[in-house]
């Protein structure tokens, strides 16, 4: 059987940005195509994230930042038809985009705009959330926050994966991150994560690396109590 979340609070895709003192993302057609020239991935990358998060049919899940919406689409195609995704993004015009394309897909994601810091769906209305290339954007009390909320919204049992860049540990690899993704790259670490998930409760809170050394994961789970 299908199910459908219920949200708490929201914003339509026609509204303005909401605020939040995490950086915002916008120009999403320019977005798409400098991430598939900066890191020429494409789907290689969407299935990856999903196999490190162990995607199986008629799961819900929510994209946290789900930018122009092409991960959640992936997902998508797996959990159907008996599942569903939701993706949260703070910029409209990415959400605009996302759900142009969800409108053309056999596979339906609901995309809306929302914060990290305020998800705007009940408790335990996932069994899995993920975010990709986000953690990097949010400082140390939206990503307190941000867990809290992903705590919320997640179904005892249910579980955790955010992927993102890791930058090979040289002088140059530093400066290129900073020269192409900005000053905000120079000290970012995925480990930054694992406290503000254990604040948040929750558990068997790990850092991987990945089978692309350009990106490393985070994960935890929701204890089943």
């Amino acid at each position: 059987m299908l199910h459908h979340h219920r949200m708490r609070h929201g914003h339509s895709s026609g509204e303005t940005t909401p605020a939040t003192s995490g950086i915002t993302l916008s120009h999403s057609r320019l977005y798409d195509l400098g991430f598939n020239l900066s890191f020429g991935l494409d789907m290689r990358l969407w299935r990856m994230v999903m196999e490190l998060a162990q995607v199986v049919p008629g799961e819900n899940v929510l994209d946290v930042g789900c930018g122009t919406g092409r991960l959640a689409l992936a997902i998508a195609g797996v959990v159907s038809p008996s599942g569903r995704v939701s993706g949260i993004d703070a910029s409209p015009e990415m959400i605009e985009v996302a759900s142009h394309k969800a409108s053309r897909a056999a596979a339906k994601p609901w995309f809306q705009v929302g914060l990290v810091e305020e998800i705007p769906f009940d408790d335990g209305s996932f069994d899995l959330v993920v975010s990709t290339l986000v953690l990097h954007h949010l400082p140390r009390e939206v990503k307190e926050a941000g867990f809290r909320e992903v705590a919320r919204v997640l179904r005892p049992g249910g579980r955790f994966v955010g992927v993102d860049l890791q930058i090979p540990a040289s002088r140059l690899y530093s400066l290129l991150a900073v020269l192409v993704l900005g000053h905000h790259m120079a000290g970012a670490d995925i480990t930054d994560s694992l406290e503000p998930m254990r604040l948040a409760g929750l558990e068997d809170v790990q850092a991987n690396d990945t089978p692309n050394r350009f990106f490393a994961c985070v994960r935890s789970l929701k204890s089943g109590a």
